[in-house]
């Protein structure tokens, strides 16, 4: 083989040392842009584990698409090493600490799930959301929807909370979770859900009566698909059948049944509804922790 092209391959197969993050970034984007060696691509990120100098804040965005791709790789570890030095450096970073949520998930770690989740109570999530505002024009969905991701990994952590009986901060990130994807009506659901466990039974009506108004909105642009009006009177029922259990805590009966009722009607049985209703109520009293 010539020397010249015995030069070219050498080089082609042996990747430079780099020294810093910026140029560890760079490169690993335009493999991952141009869909080269993954092997490579591999060991270009690993170099950020090793590379010994201080992380700056413009550095933080560099290490976030690293850490992102060695996620991809499965490499936890390396991932956790560069997350929590981003974490020295910025302990309310958003996008680092979901991050380290998905790893938890993953490897089913219940202490460092729940541990994250209070850490998201406390990130900047309102700086990241403005930070991704852009990629709402994108026509690569998985970008697209990277907001709407934010907001599941939010709602994921208030069932957590909900999990461990720590309803008031379950409601936080629900609320959280509501406000980045405003779609997200289960979230909006979970709070009155939520402020009915604490027996703060006014307020979940006002949040239950919200989500009626919530679904009537965001349903007008959906087309009458049986299917569809199905799922929408479940969801619907449900809200109801909420109402009238808040109002009969506030014994305020006559508002109980009404609600009660139009919940029997919505799960279209064929069902009287004021035995239905009555059947309700003796359930109501007989356990008052329903």
């Amino acid at each position: 083989m010539p020397l010249e092209g015995f030069l070219k391959l050498f080089f082609k197969n042996n990747i430079p040392s780099l020294n810093s993050y910026s140029d560890i970034y760079n490169l690993a984007f335009e493999y991952v842009s141009n869909n080269k060696n993954k092997r490579h691509l591999s060991k270009i990120l690993k170099q950020a584990i090793t590379l010994n100098i201080p992380i700056t804040e413009e550095d933080i965005s560099s290490l976030h698409f690293i850490s992102v791709q060695l996620l991809r790789f499965k490499q936890f570890e390396d991932v956790k090493i560069i997350c929590n030095r981003i974490l020295d450096v910025e302990p309310r970073d958003c996008q680092t600490i979901l991050l380290l949520l998905s790893i938890a998930f993953y490897e089913k770690d219940r202490i460092k799930i729940i541990s994250y989740c209070n850490a998201l109570l406390e990130c900047d999530y309102q700086k990241y959301i403005k930070e991704l505002q852009p990629t709402l024009m994108s026509g690569i969905p998985e970008i697209r929807n990277s907001i709407k991701h934010i907001a599941d990994a939010f709602h994921n952590a208030g069932n957590i909370f909900i999990e461990i009986n720590e309803y008031n901060n379950a409601i936080r990130v629900y609320k959280i979770a509501f406000e980045i994807d405003p779609s997200l009506i289960e979230a909006h659901h979970n709070i009155g859900t939520m402020l009915y466990k604490l027996k703060r039974f006014p307020e979940a009506i006002k949040y239950f009566k919200k989500d009626i108004e919530l679904i009537e909105l965001n349903s007008k642009d959906y087309p009458s698909h049986p299917k569809i009006k199905e799922l929408k009177n479940e969801f619907l029922s449900r809200i109801y059948f909420n109402i009238g259990k808040s109002y009969f805590r506030l014994d305020q009966l006559a508002e109980c049944k009404r609600y009660l009722g139009i919940s029997v009607t919505l799960e279209g049985k064929s069902k009287n509804i004021d035995e239905a209703t009555n059947e309700l109520l003796s359930i109501f009293e007989h356990n008052p922790e329903l």
